[in-house]
Parts: structure tokens; sequence; C-alpha cells
């Protein structure tokens, strides 16, 4: 998982190099807003882009009535002008970085959307298409196993990963139980299990300390106590639940032969 989407950071680096490379060579801002806004179809960059047009288009004004001061040798006010220059020039970086750096997440964000799904002009919830899309590709319960293994790389911490492996035991287990019938169990668990996952996980990304990360990181791995003894309870209920249908099925078995006069 990256810092901004569910992509790796790998990935996040090479979507945002070229935004990168505009910060550092400050002439290229409004190509990199450009590109972000056509690239994701970002209403807010193309309008955004007028703005940087504006300020850009007052800069050459400046210095076209400076140069025509300069060449008339009139009126020409030295600290005046450079002062205007200054203020010009600064408003279009500062305007073009902020626009630039403001909008990178949601960038990269419709970036990865665009990998499952045709974009339009429009504004899109990330986090909850990711989810539904998730949730979609989650067929079985060995799906979900997949994905918590890979979640137990990602996450660091020794309490979270060491509850992953209980829940990779657990699903297993069940999986094995219910043999395919798993529809209910998935659609009941596999969504709430992701999102306090991933929340974990964002947490831990975001490099913070303090009582209040160490609050909501409690809370998170307490909230993952009470799922797995939740799982566990199913898994013994169903366990439960098939010993005393084979009990049925011996006794029915064993009357089926004495009404046949075997035993």
């Amino acid at each position: 998982m990256g810092w901004l989407t569910e992509k790796n950071i790998i990935w996040e680096i090479k979507k945002g190099s070229i935004l990168l490379g505009c910060l550092i060579v400050p002439v290229f801002l409004p190509f990199g807003i450009w590109y972000m806004g056509k690239q994701a179809k970002m209403t807010k960059m193309m309008e955004g882009l007028r703005g940087v047009g504006i300020l850009f288009g007052l800069n050459l004004l400046n210095w076209i009535v400076i140069g025509i001061m300069i060449k008339a040798s009139i009126g020409f006010n030295d600290n005046f002008h450079m002062i205007l220059s200054m203020l010009l020039f600064g408003s279009f970086l500062f305007y073009s970085v902020i626009l630039l750096g403001a909008n990178t997440r949601e960038f990269l964000q419709r970036e990865h959307l665009k990998e499952f799904m045709e974009l339009d002009w429009e504004e899109y919830d990330y986090v909850a298409l990711i989810r539904s899309k998730e949730i979609r590709e989650v067929t079985t319960l060995l799906d979900f196993v997949e994905e918590l293994k890979r979640w137990d790389i990602a996450i660091l911490d020794e309490k979270v990963s060491s509850q992953i492996v209980d829940l990779v035991a657990l699903l297993t287990k069940i999986n094995s139980l219910k043999e395919g019938q798993t529809a209910l169990f998935i659609e009941r668990h596999v969504f709430s299990l992701t999102s306090l996952l991933r929340q974990f996980h964002q947490v831990e990304l975001s490099k913070l300390e303090g009582n209040s990360i160490r609050r909501v990181k409690e809370k998170l791995r307490q909230t993952l106590d009470i799922a797995l003894s939740a799982i566990r309870q199913e898994v013994l209920d169903e366990m439960k639940q098939q010993n005393r249908v084979a009990e049925v099925e011996a006794d029915v078995y064993l009357a089926s032969l004495r009404n046949d006069g075997l035993l």
C-alpha cells in the first residue's frame, strides 16, 4: 500500500515523477497542471489552469511594459517595477505549486481508478469505489485468505500481524467446514475486516506519534480481537452443527439396519 493510494509506493513514484519534475523546474508548472487535468480528467485542474494563464499573462505584460519604458527612457522606476515583477512571478509560482500539490492525491487516485473503470469529468469517491471493487473480487474465502497474507506483509505491528495469522487459520478452517458455501460469511465479515486493516495500515504510514494515535491503534486492535472471537465462535458452532448432523445420520443408519433385520 502506498502513501496516497491503495497501489504500492513504487507505482505512486512512477505516476508522480512528471509532477515532481515540474516542481523541480518551475517553468514547467503550467504543463504539469495541464497534464494532471487532461490525464485524469480533473475539471478543477483545467479551471485552475486559467488562473495560471492569467498570472503568466500579467507577468508577460509587466515585462513588456518595462521593456517599452527602458527603450523610451521614460518614467521607469527600477524599484517599483522590480518589486512588481517579483510579486507577480512569486504569485505565479505560489499558485501553481499549491494547485499542483493540493491535487496530487486525487490525481494518483484517479489514475488508479482508470485501471478498472472509464473516467469522466466528474468527482469520484475513491475509497468507496476501491472497497466495492475489492468486495466484487473476493468471491471465495481463499481469495480473502490471500488478501490477508498481503496485509500481513504490509502491516508492521506484531499484534495485528498475529491477529491476521489467526484469521487466516480460522478462515481456512471454516472454508473446509462449509465446503465453498461461504457467501454469507464473506458478506458478513470481508468488508469490515478489510476496512479495519486498511485503517491500521494508513495510521502506520502516517508515521505520527502521540496519545491519540496510540488510542486509535489500540481501538483497531481491540476491534480485530472482537472480530476474531466472533469468527472463532462461528467456527465452533459450525463444528458442533456438523457433529450433530453426523450423530443423526449415524442413528438413522443404525435404525435402518435394525429395520432390515441386520442388527
